[in-house]
């Protein structure tokens, strides 16, 4: 509801890459548990203006999201390209229309998930005026944040 009145303000630049790397070290027991093959691609260093807690939810979110829909011995791949981050990750072929994945409460699997870690994620995209888009194809789900609005290249 913060971001839905925003209220928040003290935008920071904050090094992406950084932040990803940070955000991994934490999760890497869960990755580690779950056999999970991670790769990492940075073609471009970029700095993004954000408050730096709700880049830290917003990094935590997608990481956790592809740590907790991934299969055992699967794999998470996270590319910076083109002002875009793509984090990638194995699991499950949609069984439903995946319109519905940013929304408040939707999940597959509501035993394990609440549903709102995605709707967190859009609502602090859209708070900053970036763009974020879900894919899935050749039996990987990708989440696509494109941060081209307001973004310096390093």
């Amino acid at each position: 509801s913060k971001l839905e009145n925003k209220q928040f303000n003290n935008a920071v630049d904050i090094n992406l890459k950084a932040l990803i790397q940070e955000r991994i070290n934490y999760f890497s027991d869960f990755i580690e548990n779950k056999n999970i093959t991670l790769s990492q691609n940075y073609e471009e260093d970029i700095t993004i203006v954000m408050k730096l807690s709700l880049a830290e939810i917003l990094i935590d979110n997608l990481i956790k999201n592809a740590i907790q829909h991934n299969h055992n011995n699967g794999s998470i791949s996270i590319s910076i390209e083109k002002q875009k981050l793509k984090i990638a990750n194995t699991g499950d072929t949609p069984k439903a229309p995946t319109t519905a994945y940013f929304d408040r409460f939707y999940s597959q699997k509501p035993h394990q998930s609440l549903g709102l870690g995605l709707s967190i994620i859009k609502k602090i995209v859209e708070y900053y005026s970036y763009k974020i888009s879900y894919a899935y194809q050749d039996d990987m789900h990708t989440v696509t944040i494109d941060f081209s609005k307001e973004i310096k290249t390093v």
